[in-house]
């Protein structure tokens, strides 16, 4: 249930650790060890993370938030509590600029 998340000054996210709900945000299940580029966003400068216990958030320099992992309890914020693979936009908050995302132990902030 451990994994990290790290931002690039050029907006690039990476990821390693456990991956076992999809919290890395890579397609698949499959844990990496070593920092792994998250495909899903590619071309959306990100600038913050954060890591919860089995999901996360990353929000970008435009204020969208996407997160990705775990979310049997909705907490993805995507309006439902099926699985995902991959990352996610909460199109929600898309008419907002968001600024700060926190991921908790099953909820997010």
């Amino acid at each position: 249930f451990g994994h990290t998340l790290a931002v690039t000054d050029k907006g690039e996210t990476y990821a390693w650790g456990s991956n076992d709900k999809g919290q890395l945000g890579l397609e698949g299940f499959t844990a990496t060890f070593t920092p792994t580029l998250i495909t899903g966003l590619i071309g959306k400068r990100v600038t913050r993370v954060s890591c919860g216990y089995d999901s996360s958030a990353a929000i970008t320099d435009k204020g969208l938030v996407y997160t990705f992992g775990d979310n049997s309890l909705g907490q993805l914020g995507l309006g439902h509590t099926k699985p995902v693979v991959g990352v996610s936009q909460v199109t929600a908050l898309a008419d907002s600029v968001i600024v700060q995302a926190e991921a908790g132990w099953t909820h997010k902030l």
